[in-house]
């Protein structure tokens, strides 16, 4: 077996590639980002004026889903909400950054060669 064949041999029989979003630069990017967006400030993808834009609408479409009216008792009598909302912002910034995570590791990429 020549070393072309060994080489081919090698590939076709490696574990495929662990997905970038899934190593811990990866995860260490939607974390810091989660928490960079719910201070209010920009990440190298998602500015914070889109993700606020995003958290109103999936705010307003869990109120809307709330046919019991429970969060706006619960608001009109000063009380705890059964819905978190920190929770949502928290889905909401997480569910963006990850949409970007391929512009994410093109920019991590970059600055590493």
């Amino acid at each position: 077996m020549n070393a072309l064949q060994q080489c081919q041999h090698r590939h076709d029989n490696s574990e495929p590639r662990t997905p970038w979003i899934d190593t811990p630069e990866g995860l260490d990017y939607l974390k810091s980002g989660v928490r960079t967006l719910l201070l209010g400030f920009d990440t190298s993808t998602v500015k914070v004026a889109d993700f606020i834009a995003e958290f109103s609408i999936a705010r307003n479409e869990a109120d809307q889903a709330d046919k019991s009216f429970a969060l706006d008792w619960a608001l009109a009598r000063g009380g705890m909400t059964p819905f978190s909302y920190h929770k949502l912002a928290k889905e909401v910034a997480e569910r963006m950054l990850y949409d970007k995570r391929d512009e994410a590791e093109g920019q991590l990429l970059w600055l590493t060669q």
